[in-house]
């Protein structure tokens, strides 16, 4: 007489058991690794804030954040140029720059853009929202 034993898993005891399953993810082999691409976007935003040498502002209108005592003053752009589109606003553009600009990074790192840029967009309010 032979006593069978298996494991939880239904496996004979004398097997090793099946390793488990771990469910599979949107991420993609990367063309870039986080290091590279974290230089391509330094040098871009460097490379776009250039022009200003000669004049052009391209990067005034990100929003600029200070010390404030009257809430109205705490949200501003950082060049005068664009001072008139607002703290609100130059916000606004600035959190969608930031999103178009790194869901691009996470898409060439094989990431889902969609999933991280709800992510990134629920952190970014998060932030800004706990600075005020």
């Amino acid at each position: 007489m032979s006593i069978s034993t298996t494991t939880p898993t239904g496996a004979p005891a004398h097997q090793a058991p099946a390793a488990p399953s771990i469910p599979s993810t949107t991420r993609h082999s990367p063309r870039f690794s986080e290091d590279i691409l974290a230089v391509i976007i330094g040098l871009a935003v460097v490379a776009l804030s250039l022009p200003l040498i000669g004049g052009v502002d391209l990067l005034g209108w990100v929003v600029s954040t200070s010390v404030w005592t009257a809430p109205e003053k705490a949200l501003g752009t950082v060049s005068k140029t664009f001072g008139s589109l607002g703290g609100p606003l130059a916000l606004a553009l600035t959190g969608l720059a930031l999103l178009a600009v790194l869901s691009l990074g996470a898409t060439a790192l094989g990431l889902n853009a969609r999933r991280f840029a709800l992510r990134f967009a629920v952190v970014f309010i998060l932030a800004y929202g706990s600075w005020s």
